[in-house]
């Protein structure tokens, strides 16, 4: 995509290396139950406002982000990297908020899949990584598995007109 800038990819690299590290650091450890709540009670008051109040004062309805937030709350809440996520979702906010303020770039209005109305930017966009996590997850578990199948494939293989069991 041409109008991608060159630091996007790694930035996007640098948010998640932000959750990570974040969520190792002590003082977050200690307090992670009450993190992960306060940054869901903020992403749910953003993506509330984005359907009822923000529309209303000029800004955008912002149904991509309202969607997602359950994803968002479920993965900073109920899993076990919820705390990185919670970091995640702060330094994506924090991130986001500040470009499209300084006008660096604009969110489009209706999102090219879901083709839901879109705030600029959404509320709980950083859902996005725990999509991204969750996949990489998945296939990471197929690739591990994978060296397993093919040996049951070649175990179960016996050559036609031969009745001897596979060794190993």
């Amino acid at each position: 995509m041409h109008n991608i800038p060159l630091y996007v990819p790694p930035g996007h690299a640098l948010v998640y290396l932000f959750g990570i590290s974040a969520a190792a650091l002590p003082l977050v450890g200690r307090h992670a139950a009450g993190i992960r709540q306060v940054v869901v009670g903020i992403a749910t008051a953003w993506a509330v406002a984005g359907v009822t109040v923000l529309p209303l004062t000029g800004h955008r309805l912002d149904l991509l982000g309202a969607s997602m937030l359950p994803l968002l709350a479920w993965c900073i809440l109920r899993s076990r990297r919820g705390t990185m996520f919670a970091a995640i979702w702060l330094a994506t906010a924090t991130l986001e908020i500040a470009g499209t303020l300084a006008g660096d770039w604009t969110w489009v209005t209706v999102a090219p899949w879901s083709h839901l109305a879109a705030g600029n930017p959404p509320s709980a966009i950083a859902a996005g990584y725990a999509i991204i996590d969750g996949s990489v997850a998945l296939v990471a578990a197929a690739l591990a598995a994978l060296p397993a199948l093919v040996r049951r494939s070649r175990a179960s293989y016996a050559p036609v007109g031969t009745s001897a069991a596979p060794t190993r």
